[in-house]
């Protein structure tokens, strides 16, 4: 019989995994996928930088985040970039079809054949991605089987867009079929390995923005269940220092000496003390 705590051990190992599959085989096959398109599409160009044939499309820079647009403007490798930022570049610079605003073959196909298009597979990764880094905490529980169903959804589609788009690039078969064995491979091994005991900025990055959103909506969200601290400023050094109460909007109304707006707020005090829930009274409230 397995331990509740040991069964906790798995299910976040699972988690895990699965973290793995996503962020580096996924992303992986979707960069080569891009790779391929975009040298087929762009041969008559080969140092063609995938930003500037961005800015040279229209409305190739719709939409693009800052730190999006960051790493193109530090002109970064594909491999470097996430499944999000690929997922762009295939849309706008691959010659693929167009994903008009009102729905497409990407995200709305109409027939089996649109289905099984390169196109709503490529979707589908994309969000199963961005379910995980948007909804993380609700994989933190995932069996053995829960795992072995999601992965083996994943592998499928990854192997499909390689087959997709080594046919439409003219990719020699023996290519295509070292490139799903690989992927196949790399999907077994993280399935069944036991992850480091580390944390990557990046999975820090997504258990932190989800925990706030959570603390948000139980501590902020039921006002009731909020208390604002007092905050008291010192208004001189004697004996008979005044103390004056501050309020919340105190803070936002201050400004530096030469009259602009502060660029960070130091806020000190002792631990309970309500420094976490005025901050985020401060950017939620």
């Amino acid at each position: 019989m397995v331990t509740p705590s040991l069964q906790t051990l798995r299910s976040n190992i699972n988690c895990d995994r699965y973290f793995n599959c996503v962020n580096v085989v996924a992303q992986r096959e979707m960069c080569r996928v891009f790779m391929w398109l975009y040298h087929h599409t762009h041969q008559h160009e080969p140092g063609l930088y995938v930003g500037d044939c961005l800015r040279r499309t229209p409305n190739g820079l719709r939409n693009i985040k800052t730190k999006q647009m960051a790493k193109l403007n530090r002109r970064e490798k594909p491999v470097n970039m996430d499944i999000t930022l690929l997922y762009i570049l295939l849309q706008r610079t691959c010659n693929l079809a167009e994903d008009r605003p009102a729905g497409s073959i990407w995200n709305k196909p109409t027939t089996p054949a649109e289905e099984q298009s390169l196109e709503h597979t490529l979707y589908k990764i994309k969000e199963m991605r961005n379910e995980f880094d948007h909804e993380i905490l609700s994989f933190t529980h995932m069996t053995e089987q829960d795992l072995k169903d999601r992965v083996s959804k994943l592998c499928d589609m990854c192997c499909h867009i390689v087959q997709e788009a080594g046919q439409s690039t003219g990719r020699s078969p023996q290519s295509v079929k070292e490139a799903t064995d690989n992927i196949k491979k790399s999907i077994n091994d993280l399935q069944t390995s036991w992850p480091s005991s580390g944390i990557t900025p990046q999975k820090f990055s997504i258990c932190a923005k989800q925990e706030q959103k959570e603390q948000r909506g139980t501590a902020l969200d039921k006002s009731i269940s909020f208390f604002m601290p007092v905050i008291k400023r010192v208004t001189g050094m004697t004996a008979m220092t005044h103390e004056e109460v501050l309020y919340p909007e105190h803070f936002l109304k201050w400004r530096c000496v030469d009259g602009t707006l502060p660029q960070i707020i130091f806020l000190r005090g002792d631990t309970g003390a309500g420094k976490t829930f005025l901050s985020q009274f401060w950017m939620f409230g």
